[in-house]
């Protein structure tokens, strides 16, 4: 029998409802040579009971409960330190992929051993049907700073969270920090310092698009302070500013705080709607907004507009 080289780590908490379907779709792709390492998070549903049939079923499949909650962050970690095999990918509960996305994303790392990850294009369902095409699984072949410039101008869905990754790469790049929000889009800057992100071009993975509100809960969730609800970002941006691998460039910086820019409007849009309104007054009543254009277009008189052009495609 060959030996297993990918593991496929799946946290879960109460996702009874479409984790069977998630389970059968990854138990049926092309390339069989994986264990599928089921985390449950101390379920109240009948998560357990689907787990406990799937690993009776298939040997592939090792069904993991814990003791108690220990939270999203700690165990989507318990997962991957669970790895023993050279390429990992985390697959959520409630997610489906077509029978190839495994074979063709190991393909392409196969064949390029500088690069960190693989992901395909992947769209988002509501109910079965495609709502809307990830904008944020476009290669990344640049060198590093132009990788994180491009990245942490549009980071959106981050679907690449998803990619098959090189197992050793992903362990150091998820660090020991508390579940702050955007965890997922952090550890993929950190994967970026060590290599690049490829891209299979065509929708192998469909992901269940989150229902309206579910943001403002996530961030309440994750940041019991107001300062970060209202910043959400801001703790990860804190921690790549300070213990990154390589030196931040001005123009990452730049994207860096555009980005907390733009999730504080999203979150004080949703959960502080009058606030929401003094604060755009302010931005136009001051001069702010043309301040804003002005610099934009220094910016990119000096460093150039991050080209996202791939992902119109």
């Amino acid at each position: 029998m060959r030996d297993v080289d990918l593991t496929i780590g799946l946290p879960v908490f109460n996702g009874s409802a479409l984790l069977a379907q998630a389970i059968d779709s990854l138990l049926a792709q092309s390339y069989a040579h994986f264990v599928l390492i089921i985390s449950d998070n101390d379920s109240t549903d009948d998560t357990r009971i689907i787990c406990e049939k799937a690993a009776a079923h298939d040997n592939r499949v090792i069904y993991i409960r814990q003791p108690k909650n220990i939270g999203w962050v700690n165990n989507f970690r318990f997962t991957l330190n669970y790895a023993r095999t050279p390429y990992f990918m985390w697959a959520a509960h409630d997610d489906r992929w077509h029978k190839d996305f495994v074979a063709k994303n190991l393909s392409l790392l196969n064949a390029e051993p500088q690069a960190v990850a693989s992901v395909s294009r992947v769209a988002f369902e509501r109910d079965g049907v495609t709502q809307l095409i990830s904008d944020s699984t476009f290669p990344l072949r640049g060198s590093v700073q132009e990788n994180l410039r491009i990245f942490w101008w549009a980071p959106s869905d981050c679907s690449r969270f998803y990619a098959v990754h090189r197992t050793e790469i992903l362990r150091r790049s998820f660090p020991e920090l508390p579940p702050y929000h955007g965890f997922d889009w952090l550890v993929v800057a950190l994967t970026l310092e060590f290599g690049y992100y490829l891209e299979v071009p065509e929708v192998l993975l469909w992901r269940t698009l989150p229902e309206t509100g579910k943001y403002v809960k996530m961030v309440d969730r994750d940041h019991p302070g107001l300062l970060f609800r209202l910043f959400p970002i801001l703790p990860i941006s804190i921690y790549v500013v300070k213990f990154r691998k390589q030196r931040l460039s001005l123009a990452t910086f730049t994207m860096l705080v555009r980005m907390n820019i733009i999730k504080h409007r999203e979150y004080v849009k949703l959960q502080y709607p009058a606030l929401n309104y003094i604060e755009r007054a302010i931005y136009y009543l001051t001069g702010l907004a043309l301040l804003r254009f002005v610099t934009l277009a220094i910016r990119n008189m000096v460093f150039g507009k991050p080209d996202t052009s791939q992902q119109l495609r």
